[in-house]
């Protein structure tokens, strides 16, 4: 397959696309059903809510496809200490431009216009939130937000600055079990300790916030290197053969999602949290998405909206809020129940948001990424230029 040859794998798009298609729709039915969107009572039917409650885990899915994106990405790569470096800028000139766009968005040009309310955020908590440690503080990402739902940014910063460390510890499927058997013990430990230890003003806010950070999350990052190792990485070519010859396996996985899948938001195993239930049922659509790929799971729409699923992620809670404004303003909550609204608002929401985010990510995360690779290129030529004059030296110094 020339994807494949080239290192670029479509349903990895594709599954991008249904991530920040579900997370959209649940935001939508938390409007609806949790934050009176309608402007009225309205119920939506519990079966609805209940699925799509679960839509939230579409945010995992993104943590392990990153996982897996940039472990891919980090094999193709020269070793050596310059590899990290660019790997960071790579990173940083990646997620930075959007949501510091996003930011200006949310919260500076609202408290320019003096609309943001009486809540104005303080120095800290910007500070915080632009540098992406906001992922280490309750009150940042859960009762005092500036970007909406910028938790998972916060976190996924966190983990690009231990990837690289990950990377090298766990540079086989053997040892990225282990650092998988090790990181789910740290989640439990961690969480102990924040919420036997750790004091604040909301004791919500610190169960949120033991959901979201870091050490909770990160058994869910490894998962993306488990399926690197075991379906993609430089050992993983007889693995892979193996599968292949034995179908039985496969066809007993595709099964098993078939039954599973409509079952996820009821199947709750008893000390399992739900996030990490999810975590190993995308591993498993993972694994079946590497040997076939069904075009009503993988076409060109979905991989497109893929491709522009950051953008989408950040821009959707500001479509969501105009498109209900839009909607009551022409007096739909008072005609439709709240079934119908949320179907009208999830239909509208996805629509705009894509198209919205078609514009920054060919307007910003396009020139962003540009912008870096320029600055990392700057630096390798820096590099090669000084490791001539060293060499140089150093021969002069050999026929002196």
């Amino acid at each position: 397959m020339n994807n494949e040859q080239q290192g670029k794998y479509d349903f990895i798009d594709a599954l991008r696309g249904f991530a920040i298609l579900v997370v959209i729709v649940h935001h939508a039915m938390r409007a609806v059903a949790l934050h009176g969107a309608m402007g009225m009572e309205g119920l939506m039917s519990p079966w609805l809510q209940t699925y799509w409650a679960d839509g939230a885990r579409g945010v995992q899915l993104f943590f392990v496809i990153s996982a897996l994106t940039l472990c891919l990405s980090a094999a193709k790569r020269s070793t050596g200490q310059s590899q990290w470096t660019d790997f960071a800028i790579r990173r940083v000139f990646r997620i930075a431009p959007m949501f510091y766009v996003a930011f200006v968005f949310y919260c500076l040009w609202p408290l320019v216009r003096g609309k943001l309310g009486a809540d104005v955020p303080s120095i800290s908590n910007i500070i915080a939130t632009l540098t992406f440690v906001n992922g280490w503080y309750p009150a940042s990402i859960t009762s005092h937000v500036l970007v909406p739902a910028g938790w998972s940014v916060g976190v996924e910063m966190s983990f690009y600055a231990v990837f690289p460390a990950l990377f090298i510890a766990a540079c086989t499927l053997r040892r990225s079990l282990v650092a998988l058997c090790i990181s789910l013990v740290l989640a439990v430990v961690a969480n102990q300790v924040l919420l036997s230890h750790v004091v604040i003003d909301s004791r919500t806010d610190l169960e949120t916030f033991a959901f979201f950070w870091l050490p909770n999350q990160l058994p869910v990052f490894i998962v993306g290197f488990v399926l690197y190792h075991l379906l993609f990485g430089p050992q993983s070519a007889k693995k892979v053969d193996w599968l292949r010859q034995h179908p039985a396996y496969l066809q007993a996985a595709k099964v098993t999602v078939l039954v599973v899948a409509p079952l996820m938001p009821f199947l709750h195993i008893p000390g399992i949290p739900s996030h990490l239930e999810y975590a190993g049922f995308i591993a498993l659509v993972v694994t079946l998405l590497r040997f076939k790929k069904p075009a009503v799971l993988v076409n060109r729409l979905v991989c497109f909206v893929g491709k522009v699923s950051y953008s989408a992620y950040l821009v959707h809670f500001a479509v969501l809020a105009h498109v209900t404004s839009s909607l009551n303003v022409r007096h739909l909550n008072e005609r439709l129940s709240a079934n119908e609204y949320w179907l009208v608002l999830s239909i509208l929401a996805v629509a705009g948001t894509i198209a919205i985010a078609t514009i920054t990510h060919r307007l910003i995360e396009e020139p962003g990424q540009r912008l870096g690779k320029r600055l990392s290129d700057a630096l390798a030529a820096k590099r090669a230029a000084a490791l001539a004059r060293q060499n140089a030296v150093s021969k002069d110094i050999a026929i002196g």
